[in-house]
């Protein structure tokens, strides 16, 4: 099985001390490769509504549904209340996130979701792309940060922004330039908002070698 890591995830490990660093790797060879999504009602729900295919009221009342969701399965109950939860935090952080001169559409009309990195298969789906409303290319893209237990920190938020800009530039850009400004990383429990940095050389940098080190031990 060939090593696999999501975006977020290589960013929370380009962060992690050592002893972490090996159990994120034992944690993903357990489950294939991409961890199992476990916000997946609440990353659609809120997908839908911000690139205008449903209304802030059907948002709310999907919330409702979610968090009052009731099943004799333990996991999917609390996965589907878990996500009634996110898009309720979700509303409360929507007034900042502001972009400018774009057109929202979901990352699931898109093809290519992920790039190689030392040998590494790097998850690098974006929840939404941003294209401009003049020259109707894609210029960014948000990446919503869903965990509670993970926490996401500015240092995690900005790798993983680097993956998700250099995703964009492989497979996307063809000529235009990507915004770093407009590859925002969001983390839905605090409702920080991250954006690329401008300079990435040194972060592609680190990338790399933390790929080369995954790569390294994951038939370890």
């Amino acid at each position: 099985m060939e090593p696999k890591i999501t975006a977020n995830k290589l960013g929370e490990y380009l962060t992690a001390s050592a002893r972490r660093r090996r159990s994120i790797i034992k944690t993903l060879q357990e489950e294939g490769g991409f961890a199992a999504m476990h916000y997946t009602d609440a990353r659609n729900a809120i997908c839908d509504y911000l690139s205008g295919n449903i209304s802030s009221k059907q948002l709310l009342e999907k919330s409702n549904e979610l968090k009052n969701y009731v099943s004799d399965n333990n996991f999917t109950q609390s996965t589907k209340n878990a996500s009634g939860a996110a898009i309720e935090d979700f509303i409360d952080l929507e007034d900042e996130i502001v972009v400018k001169n774009c057109i929202i559409k979901k990352g699931s009309e898109f093809q290519e979701n992920s790039i190689e990195v030392s040998g590494v298969k790097v998850g690098a789906k974006p929840d939404l792309m941003l294209i401009s409303a003049e020259t109707e290319e894609v210029v960014g893209c948000i990446k919503f940060h869903f965990s509670q237990s993970a926490s996401l920190d500015k240092d995690a938020a900005e790798y993983t922004a680097t993956i998700m800009k250099k995703h964009l530039e492989d497979n996307y850009a063809s000529g235009n330039k990507i915004d770093p400004k407009k590859v925002l990383i969001i983390d839905n429990p605090t409702g920080e908002i991250y954006e690329a940095p401008k300079s990435t050389k040194s972060r592609l940098k680190d990338i790399e070698a933390g790929c080369e080190e995954i790569f390294a031990r994951w038939d370890a």
